[in-house]
Formats: C-alpha cells, sequence, structure tokens
C-alpha cells in the first residue's frame, strides 16, 4: 500500500495543480472564481479520464502498486472527480448570481442546451459514484453492479460535448486544449485495451480437470490448459479473472486468487460461497472451459526476503496458503509463519495441507473465536496475543489477508507492537 500511498501525495497535487496553472496562464479576461471553476471542471474531466487508465488492468500499474492497491486509488479518484464535478457548476452559478444581479428569470434563460448536458452529466455520475458507494447497503448484485461503473463511458462523452461547446480554450486550441486532449487519448487506448487487448494482453484456455469440496461453504477448482494451450505463468498470491463457460452458471466475469501453485502451469481455485454468483460455482462440471486474464497482484514472497508472516481469517487464506506452497517447493518453509483465525474447527480451509507443511517446518498459530479446541486459541487476535506471538519477529515480511474490518483491524494492531507500515502488505476480501 506504500507505493498507492505515495502515488496519491506525488501525482494527485500535480493532477489538481496543473488545470489551475493552465488556465490561468491562458485566461486574462475572466474573474479570479470563474478561473477556478474552469480549473475545477478540467481537473473533473481529467481524472475522470484517468478512471479508464485505472480500470484498464494495466500491468504497469499491477507490477508498480498491485492491482488491489490501483482498484483503492480508483475509487478514492471516483469521489475526487464528483467533488469537483460538483465545485465546477457550484462556481459557475455564483459567478451568474453576481452577473445577473440575483435576476432568476434571466439565470435560467441563460442556461442552453450545453449547460443541461452538463446537468445531466453530473446527475449521471452522482448515481454512478453513489451506487457503487453503497452497493452493499442496496444489495447490488455483482453483475448489475459492474454495468453501473461501464455507465461512466457514456457521462464522459457527454462531459466532452459540454466541454467542447462551451469552452472556450477548446474552441481555440490553447494549451489547456491539448492537455485535455492527452487524457482523452491516454483514455481511449486504456478503453481499447481493456476490451480488445491492443498491446498483448493474454487470455488462456483452460479446462475444469477436478472440483475438491474443502469443506460445506469452500470448494477447489483444478484448471489445466486446454488442448495443450499455452500455459499461465503466475507467482504465488496472484489472482486472475475468470470466465466459466458451463450451462449451470452464468457467463459472468469474476476475479479469485489462485491458492495453489505449480510451475508446469496448473492453476487451482479456491472459492467460497457467499454471494449470488460463488453459491452455484460448485454446480461447474468436470470437462468445463474457463477463460483466464492475468495474472495479476503482487502479494507474493518472492517480491521480499525471508522472513515471513501470513495473517489470515476465513477463506483469506488462499494467497497465503500458495505463497506457502511455494516456500514448500523451495524448501523454506521454515522462515514462514501462520496465523490463521476461523470461527469454528470446521471453517478451516486445507486442512490436511497444513499439518503437512508444519511437518516440513512451517510454524502456526490458530485462532477459534467462536470455538473451544485442544491446540487452537479460543479468541480473537489482538495486540496483546501478537505481541507475544510475534516476539522478535520485527523485521519480518507481513502479508494480511480477509475481510475489510479484520485486515485494518490487524494491520492497526501490528502498528501499535512496533511493526512498520512498510513491512505490512494487505489485500482485502470483497465481493466486488
Amino acid at each position: 500500500m506504500k507505493n498507492s500511498t505515495g502515488l496519491v501525495k506525488f501525482f494527485y497535487p500535480l493532477l489538481l495543480i496543473i488545470p489551475v496553472i493552465l488556465v490561468f496562464s491562458v485566461d486574462t479576461v475572466n474573474p479570479t472564481y470563474y478561473k477556478f471553476a474552469k480549473s475545477y471542471g478540467i481537473a473533473a474531466i481529467t481524472l475522470g479520464l484517468f478512471q479508464l487508465v485505472l480500470s484498464s488492468r494495466n500491468k504497469i500499474l499491477d507490477r508498480l502498486f498491485g492491482y488491489p492497491n490501483v482498484l483503492i486509488l480508483h475509487s478514492l479518484n471516483a469521489k475526487i472527480v464528483l467533488l469537483f464535478a460538483i465545485a465546477h457548476p457550484t462556481m459557475i452559478f455564483f459567478s451568474y448570481i453576481n452577473d445577473f444581479k440575483f435576476d432568476l428569470r434571466q439565470i435560467i434563460e441563460s442556461i442552453t442546451f450545453p449547460y443541461w448536458l452538463g446537468v445531466i452529466a453530473l446527475t449521471g455520475l452522482l448515481v454512478t459514484v453513489f451506487g457503487a458507494m453503497y452497493s452493499g447497503k442496496l444489495k447490488l448484485k455483482y453483475e448489475f453492479w459492474k454495468k453501473l461503473h461501464r455507465f461512466i463511458y457514456l457521462i464522459l462523452i457527454i462531459v466532452l460535448v459540454h466541454a467542447f461547446l462551451l469552452g472556450s480554450d477548446f474552441l481555440h486550441r490553447n494549451v489547456v486544449f491539448y492537455y485535455v486532449l492527452g487524457f482523452i487519448i491516454l483514455a481511449v487506448l486504456s478503453f481499447l485495451d481493456r476490451y480488445f487487448h491492443i498491446f498483448g494482453k493474454k487470455i488462456y484456455e483452460y479446462t475444469v480437470t477436478e472440483v475438491k469440496k474443502q469443506n460445506n461453504e469452500v470448494f477447489s477448482y483444478i484448471l489445466h490448459p486446454a488442448n495443450n494451450s499455452k500455459a499461465l505463468k503466475y507467482n504465488p498470491g496472484q489472482f486472475v479473472f475468470t470466465h466459466f463457460y458451463d450451462s449451470h452458471v452464468p457467463k459472468e466475469e469474476h476475479h479469485f486468487t489462485i491458492s495453489g501453485y505449480s510451475e508446469d502451469g496448473e492453476v487451482m481455485l479456491t472459492v467460497k460461497k457467499v454471494g449470488d454468483y460463488t453459491k452455484i460455482l460448485p454446480d461447474i462440471t468436470k470437462g468445463s472451459n474457463v477463460k483466464l486474464e492475468g495474472p495479476y497482484g503482487n502479494l507474493s514472497v518472492v517480491r521480499y526476503g525471508p522472513p515471513y508472516v501470513f495473517i489470515a481469517a476465513g477463506i483469506g487464506i488462499t494467497p497465503s496458503f500458495s505463497n506457502l506452497l511455494y516456500l514448500e517447493e523451495k524448501n523454506a518453509l521454515k522462515n514462514a509463519f501462520l496465523i490463521l483465525s476461523n470461527k469454528i474447527y470446521k471453517d478451516i480451509v486445507f486442512k490436511d495441507d497444513l499439518s503437512r507443511l508444519k511437518k516440513k517446518g512451517l510454524k502456526t498459530a490458530f485462532f477459534l473465536t467462536q470455538e473451544k479446541r485442544l491446540n487452537y486459541i479460543n479468541s480473537r487476535i489482538d495486540a496483546r496475543l501478537l505481541k507475544k506471538i510475534l516476539k522478535g519477529k520485527k523485521g519480518a515480511t507481513y502479508f494480511v489477508t480477509g475481510g475489510q474490518e479484520f485486515v485494518l483491524e490487524i494491520e492497526k494492531q501490528l502498528i501499535e507492537i512496533g511493526i512498520k507500515r512498510y513491512k505490512i502488505n494487505k489485500e482485502i476480501f470483497s465481493l466486488k
């Protein structure tokens, strides 16, 4: 997360300051508050176009910051766009009040078609952003949530028409025009790469060779390249976007962590039944085809030196388990410590495999929050217990995975006991 935080601190001030500098350099006529209104509009347009870059699954951004962190930035950027999109017409409105001396009739008459396009775009942006922010409370289905995000393409087109019809900077082709044009080109290329793979993004053809029941709620899907197709090369802890082609499940795209590790192209996906889609995934039959796009993410031990501490909750163990299998392959399990939290014993995934890994040197601490059992800690993970368990491990690299509340609380506790923030790598599991 430190990389994405650095990006926000360095990159965003530039994106916000540059429009102000450009507008003030070319506009020597209008009053200051109107120039700021124009600057806010340019910032909203360019950051809105930048959303397409952030959502394009760009491999360079993934390598630099990790795709989950890019998605966090994507969510933050949407809120910033909305703020500037609201600030822009608000400043314009106050300038109109000043020009027309509070004559509401004259103000309304002055609002022409291009202005109404702006109103439509702002309304659409409000619906899109708030729909995405409160999708859980609104109980929006995943596919509807995705379609709501795609509405941003139409909004951006309307905004650009609005700007080109009204903006003198666009009509005169000055430096502001070329600044926005650069973002338009970047956004178009990102869109084309996302959906048409113009930069060679690879799709892998795989077949389901085995469906393995881990417990009543969790299933693993073993995949192999279909018909001698090219095998996916990945690092432990990464994830892929999937399209399953099976009559029992809808043809929807979803992303899942690669929970296994293999250098021969085998891919294992382990999924818990928590949403509309994942609840019917166990109906997938052996022999079904699946397309994989990826891999993405950088929650991998290959990027860091030992020792390693993995702290996971429930199905959040999947990236940790993939990393542990890699360390097993490299005879390096003695460098790993796994802290795993579940509600009850039956919830634990990969029980037999974890027992095998323990015999090969993996150190563990298993927590059960709702059941007492011999050799298990009947408690929630807290700072006091972490300090005791992790004594002498301040220099380790930490991987924290699970639901949002769990991950953020564990990060807070680790910092509280003296672990440096840059040593903590985290990934939040959610339905979206």
